[in-house]
């Protein structure tokens, strides 16, 4: 292995680790900030747009594209 290559390859890997802390340091950010508003009683992603219930929108909410569905 050449001198220049394994440089390259010692500083891909510090990247590379670099990365993958900043990944998962948002996955767990993300995991705190849902856990927060699941705690307060809001509803995030699917649950907010009513999946697994058959309703897109809350009884009396106005539509994106106008109207209402109470």
């Amino acid at each position: 292995m050449s001198v220049p290559y394994a440089k390259r390859l010692k500083y891909l890997d510090a990247e590379r680790m670099r990365l993958r802390k900043l990944l998962a340091e948002q996955v767990v950010e993300n995991g705190v900030i849902k856990y927060a508003l699941r705690k307060n009683g809001d509803r995030t992603g699917a649950q907010a747009a009513g999946a697994g219930r058959g309703v897109a929108f809350a009884v009396g909410s106005s539509h994106p594209w106008g109207g209402s569905t109470g």
